[in-house]
């Protein structure tokens, strides 16, 4: 078995993986850590871990790491089964690379949608070429945005919205927000389908399962894309060894 860590902006995700296939997902804040990582160690016999981050390393969980375990630290200069064509991939997410790999062998063209604290757009073609993709403010992201540079306009958050337009302040800043991402989602696919076809769509990330019912475009929700996509990196380094 090996242990998948994906660190992000708001949340660390770890997911337990057996013969490739997710067994135990957990996800926890950033308050105990080195007790979360402890009992999943504890639980679970775990040869290999890959440990990923968005944000500065932690050390006494990468020296926790290994302690009990063979551990790869996921980083630009990882090996990868796919050649990245990102033009500076010193700074490139590594969330939004583990997320393409995540599809990695199961189509030949794929538009990767991570729907967390930004939404990044990645393009992985002839399931082998990474070629970048696109950044832009997430859901929550644009709500506080709206209350923090005006002077009256309310915090709000997401809702169940039925209308394509609102009949009051809350109802527009709400249509408006949900509706503006949907645009530009579909507008990405449309995009981009005419440049690769065909291409499948996949999303993942906190707020997928919301975006994904006011979409009208095919997409495949993958709640746990990024922790696959480690699993595949990690399985693909242990066998070049």
């Amino acid at each position: 078995m090996h242990l998948c860590i994906d660190v992000g902006n708001t949340r660390w995700k770890t997911g337990i993986f057996k013969d490739g296939n997710l067994i135990h997902f957990h996800a926890f804040d950033a308050k105990h850590v080195l007790n979360e990582i402890s009992s999943l160690l504890y639980n679970h016999s775990v040869e290999y871990t890959i440990y990923s981050s968005v944000r500065s390393i932690d050390v006494e969980t990468i020296q926790l790491l290994e302690s009990k375990t063979k551990l790869i630290q996921f980083d630009h200069k990882t090996t990868l089964p796919i050649s990245n064509e990102y033009q500076s991939p010193e700074t490139l997410g590594l969330d939004r690379l583990a997320a393409v790999m995540g599809v990695f062998g199961q189509t030949t063209n794929a538009l990767v949608i991570d729907a967390g604290t930004c939404i990044t757009y990645d393009l992985l073609v002839q399931n082998s070429r990474y070629l970048g993709g696109n950044i832009s403010p997430g859901l929550n992201m644009r709500f506080r945005a709206v209350n923090a540079f005006t002077d009256k306009l309310p915090k709000l958050g997401p809702n169940n919205l039925v209308s394509d337009f609102g009949r009051t302040t809350n109802e527009a800043i709400e249509i408006g927000i949900l509706q503006g991402i949907c645009h530009e989602i579909e507008g990405f696919i449309q995009n981009y389908n005419e440049k690769f076809t065909p291409i499948d769509v996949f999303i993942t990330g906190g707020d997928s399962n919301y975006l994904v019912e006011y979409l009208k475009k095919k997409i495949f929700v993958r709640p746990n894309l990024v922790l696959e996509g480690l699993s595949k990196i990690l399985i693909h380094n242990v066998n070049e060894k």
